[in-house]
């Protein structure tokens, strides 16, 4: 996978219902091209649920990848409290 080393992720949810995601792996050059630099990130904005059961789904809006555009993403999740706040562990 494209993103196995070094990659940092952001998902950020608001109570309206929308989730931003910026993910951003490494490219393993300290100049990389354009292409390579384009390569190694992801930025999608999307609607999201949370169902009983934990399952989670992104219907995605809009992305810096055009063919996840309308694209229904549907993850496992396991929602606890802790120190810093709700934490959300997703398989």
């Amino acid at each position: 996978s494209r993103w196995a080393r070094e990659v940092t992720r952001k998902l950020m949810y608001s109570d309206a219902g929308y989730v931003t995601c910026s993910i951003n792996g490494s490219v393993g050059s300290p100049e990389p091209s354009l292409e390579q630099a384009f390569d190694s990130i992801l930025f999608y904005c999307a609607t999201y649920e949370v169902h009983p059961g934990g399952k989670l789904i992104h219907r995605v809006c809009n992305a810096s990848d055009r063919n996840r555009v309308g694209r229904v993403m549907e993850r496992t999740i396991d929602l606890r409290d802790s120190q810093d706040g709700l934490m959300m562990t997703v398989s």
